[in-house]
């Protein structure tokens, strides 16, 4: 898919072409997510989410977001220095900015891993 082209141009367009929210496609999935909801409510649950999570290690919304709480806390430090490590590649490599642009990500990661830098939170 070209996300890891030497050329920040092709990495771009990539992103662009499969990646760049469409609003059509947005516009889908808010109809879907919507209806699923009404759905699960048919079939006597509060969201789909409660029927989703239901005989599952976390078996409902509240401990599913507990969870996922916990790992955002345990985890942001070193997301933000795996963050940091990636933006001073990108600086070092130049391109039309020295800024961490979303199509830079996959490319940065392949560099650092090539160079034997360790992401904890893109590995």
């Amino acid at each position: 898919m070209y996300s890891e082209d030497m050329n920040e141009n092709v990495r771009e367009a990539a992103y662009m072409a499969y990646l760049y929210p469409n609003e059509y496609q947005s516009n889908i999935l808010d109809m879907l997510l919507t209806v699923r909801g009404r759905l699960s409510q048919l079939v006597g649950f509060n969201s789909f989410a409660e029927r989703a999570l239901l005989n599952t290690m976390t078996e409902t919304p509240v401990n599913a977001q507990r969870f996922l709480l916990s790992l955002n806390d345990g985890l942001s430090d070193l997301a933000r220095q795996d963050f940091c490590k990636l933006q001073l590649i990108k600086q070092n490599i130049g391109g039309s900015s020295a800024e961490l642009k979303p199509w830079d990500v996959g490319f940065c990661s392949a560099l650092a891993r090539k160079h034997g830098w360790v992401l904890r939170i893109l590995n």
